[in-house]
């Protein structure tokens, strides 16, 4: 019985990692199909209530490179990032066994310390940098990731302040839709939920559009790539 509930155990557990990753590449074409529409509609242009689904899907390939690109010129800093939340545990362990305080576990404790503040501020620093590379893939069909993440960087070169500016300038919509599914949760769970999703369908698209203003507004009529940005330029 004991065998047959940890390989059950084992089943569900590789049943739920294969259902997250492919929810997680599911939403690659489906946020850019969704991206696409999005910037189509703040152009005044038509589309249909599944067009997110049909566009998504068809540059599938060029959304799918484009997000393991990013993701590997992260793979160091998330690889250190790993590293150093483990750290603190074997760290710790070690001075249980070990007989006598050790002045090097203290040493150790801080280099795992500054290597995690330092890899959460250049991801963060790096994200920014990225922040524009979908809008700038739907408006460059022909475009490569390398050009496109270089676009990105280019353009945000200098407005990494002011982009999140804009974000903090959203915390006190959310803050309120949180505040109101809460309240609304106190009498009824269903109803909280329901207010919830409401609210989140009110507030997206009006904190997409107004990201989607800011990249018009930076991009202005260089849009599209006509020629192959150098890599140097990623700031």
């Amino acid at each position: 019985t004991l065998v047959l509930s940890y390989g059950a155990s084992n089943v569900d557990g590789i049943l739920s990692l294969i259902i997250s990753l492919v929810a997680a590449i599911i939403t690659i074409p489906l946020g850019y199909g969704l991206t696409a529409c999005m910037l189509k509609l703040s152009r005044g242009e038509t589309v249909g209530v599944t067009d997110f689904i049909s566009i998504g899907f068809k540059n599938f390939k060029r959304a799918f490179f484009l997000s393991l690109s990013i993701f590997v010129r992260l793979i160091v800093p998330i690889i250190l990032l790993i590293v150093a939340s483990i750290m603190p545990i074997v760290i710790n362990f070690a001075q249980n066994v070990g007989d006598e305080p050790n002045p090097i576990f203290n040493f150790l404790s801080l280099c795992s310390l500054l290597v995690t503040i330092g890899s959460i501020l250049y991801i963060f620093y790096k994200i920014l940098a990225y922040t524009l590379t979908t809008y700038i893939l739907v408006d460059n069909d022909e475009a490569k990731s390398k050009e496109v993440i270089a676009k990105s960087c280019e353009l945000m070169k200098g407005n990494k302040t002011k982009y999140i500016g804009l974000i903090l300038s959203f915390f006190g919509w959310l803050i309120l839709a949180g505040f109101i599914g809460g309240f609304a949760s106190a009498f009824n769970a269903t109803v909280g939920n329901v207010v919830t999703y409401i609210l989140s369908l009110l507030l997206t698209p009006y904190i997409t559009f107004t990201e989607i203003n800011f990249y018009e507004e930076l991009a202005g009529d260089s849009k599209v790539i006509e020629a192959q940005v150098v890599e140097s330029t990623e700031e």
